[in-house]
């Protein structure tokens, strides 16, 4: 017993040392991983759509107006704090209506809009996948999604609607994001001399 104890003593700088290293490198670490991603909304905003005349436009002029779409973009910055990279995936968006979830839809990534010009014109929009967010830099997401017509009338105007962005985080834990929490109501019909 007292060999080692002797043993101990001559080697005492060097433990204390290499325990002292041991301990710096991971103060360190727990100190880089000390920070959040945050998530700013911006803007969110949608308009509803209406086929007048074989143009889709955001106003009606009469009843016979077929509904289109409703189509909301919603702006976010993410800003990561930390000192390592962060990412989120899986976007998604929750529609419910009076705290009942109705559906889930998937979000469009704005950036990745392509419309291809011709008689036909063709507009494509990449679903929102996944985004790593670097540290100290903040990042603008521009995001959308629409509902088609029979998606629309399941929900009850004169109840509240909210949608919510739900996201996995690098962490692996889903969290979410409320970005509308109103009533939705199609806009009045619009007299054509007064649009002119």
């Amino acid at each position: 017993m007292s060999n080692i104890i002797c043993y101990i003593k001559e080697f005492e700088g060097i433990i204390g040392a290499v325990l002292g290293s041991v301990g710096t490198l991971i103060v360190t670490d727990i100190l880089k991983r000390k920070g959040k991603l945050k998530i700013y909304l911006m803007s969110s905003n949608g308009n509803f759509k209406y086929n007048v005349m074989g143009s889709i436009l955001d106003y009606r002029e009469s009843k016979e107006d077929d509904f289109y779409c409703y189509d909301h973009n919603i702006e976010l910055n993410l800003y990561n704090s930390c000192d390592t990279p962060k990412f989120i995936r899986d976007l998604k968006i929750n529609v419910y209506n009076d705290n009942d979830l109705l559906f889930i839809k998937e979000m469009k990534d704005e950036d990745t809009k392509v419309i291809t010009p011709g008689r036909y014109s063709f507009c494509h929009i990449d679903k929102a996948k996944m985004y790593n967010i670097e540290p100290k830099i903040v990042i603008d997401l521009n995001l959308s999604f629409y509902l088609k017509e029979e998606e629309y009338r399941k929900i009850d105007n004169n109840k509240k609607v909210k949608f919510e962005i739900s996201y996995i985080d690098d962490k692996n834990k889903v969290k979410r994001i409320e970005v509308y929490n109103d009533y939705l109501k199609e806009p009045d019909i619009v007299e054509k001399e007064k649009k002119n």
